[in-house]
């Protein structure tokens, strides 16, 4: 649908070739090129309001986009703003706002100036908005799009990690023999969500990690566990995602995590109620590795490390496991999630 509307676009700006005798009449020559842009400026100022209308947001003030210039109504953006949230539709909006900037806008620009070369159309407009505003509010409104995704994906995660932490009998857990139905849900969404931005940012996923592996909280000093703390303390959870599908991910699981450490911090764990929690962080770092950015990967980290150490605070008996026992309960499981 959206390459039909594209090629209509491009179709009937061909199809003004022949207006061409209007080359000698100036006024009519500037009518058209008016009417030419002010189709091109309220399409994409239209899409703009929608999808944040569709995001639960205002655009952004911006003094170059007259206000006047309504190519929605206030209707059409209250229905956007009414419908419930689809991720893959959000994702749609993306894929619309990148093409509309890369592909169509582009195009149809190029076509009407080699359809007006020869007419005496005059100056640009003055009360249209200048082309860099009506980009600026396309890529806002694709930022927001993404951003949004990526703030209601990472909730949902963390809702599913509030539950399982929260109603979870840690007082009588049993020694861990693999990753919790929990961490494992929480894999099989982050796979899912992989391959939806795949499908809309195109941008090839990351290879698969070597060998190395991170190790929490062991062989560290008191000072450099002291630092890793602060920093995993002051990232930000919330923050405006990236158009790169590593980079959204990445954005997905800071949300997830960030609430892991909060909620481990509400529980008192005992010997092998810890030991799960280690094991089921050795997952996360493991998706880390596999989806984010080697920075982004150290900063989730060290989120992990600091609900891994929350939870050991709230243990009267905090034994972890050895490093090689959990990436023999972690790994197998892993490879078999790949499979299904």
């Amino acid at each position: 649908a959206e390459q039909a509307l594209a090629a209509r676009c491009l179709a009937a700006l061909g199809g003004c070739g022949a207006l061409a005798p209007l080359a000698v009449e100036r006024v009519a020559g500037q009518r058209l090129a008016r009417g030419l842009r002010e189709l091109v400026t309220m399409l994409l100022l239209g899409f703009a309001r929608v999808s944040f209308a569709y995001c639960g947001q205002d655009p952004p003030a911006d003094p170059s986009l007259p206000a006047g210039l309504s190519p929605t109504s206030v209707q059409l953006q209250e229905a956007a703003g009414g419908l419930e949230w689809v991720g893959f539709f959000g994702l749609a909006l993306v894929w619309l706002g990148r093409r509309w900037e890369e592909r169509v806008v582009g195009k149809v620009s190029a076509t009407a100036r080699e359809v007006l070369a020869g007419m005496r159309a005059g100056p640009p407009d003055a009360e249209l908005p200048p082309e860099a505003a009506v980009a600026r509010a396309t890529l806002a409104a694709t930022e927001a799009a993404i951003t949004h995704f990526v703030l209601v994906s990472g909730q949902h995660l963390a809702h599913s990690l509030r539950d399982a932490v929260g109603n979870r009998e840690w007082l009588t857990a049993k020694a861990p023999e693999e990753p919790s139905r929990a961490a494992e849900a929480v894999a099989k969404d982050v796979d899912a969500y992989d391959a939806q931005l795949a499908r809309i940012l195109g941008d090839p996923r990351k290879p698969r990690s070597g060998g190395h592996r991170r190790v929490f909280n062991l062989n560290k000093t008191s000072m450099e566990l002291e630092l890793e703390r602060m920093m995993a303390k002051r990232l930000q959870a919330f923050a405006p995602a990236p158009l790169s599908r590593r980079g959204a991910i990445a954005g997905i699981l800071r949300i997830a995590f960030k609430a892991l450490y909060e909620y481990a911090r509400e529980q008192t764990f005992t010997k092998f109620g810890l030991q799960q929690v280690q094991v089921d962080a050795s997952l996360f770092a493991e998706l880390a590795r596999d989806f984010a950015d080697a920075e982004d990967a150290n900063a989730l980290g060290g989120l992990l490390g600091e609900a891994l150490h929350s939870a050991s605070q709230r243990c009267a008996e905090p034994v972890l496991l050895e490093e090689r026992v959990v990436e023999a309960l972690s790994d197998g499981r892993r490879r078999g999630l790949r499979a299904e």
